[in-house]
């Protein structure tokens, strides 16, 4: 079993508004805002993470 299927989604998005608000590169940021979009697409999707 993976470790990550503990981490919620909830969980995992404030990882990623953690790292945006930390990181300056520009393409960083773009990245993590796509993985935030994601991560709040699956939790208005009722995902079970």
């Amino acid at each position: 079993m993976s470790k990550f299927q503990y981490v919620s989604n909830e969980g995992l998005y404030q990882v990623v508004v953690k790292l945006q608000n930390e990181w300056n590169d520009k393409l960083t940021k773009e990245i993590l805002e796509i993985l935030a979009e994601i991560c709040k697409r699956l939790t208005v999707q009722g995902y079970p993470w």
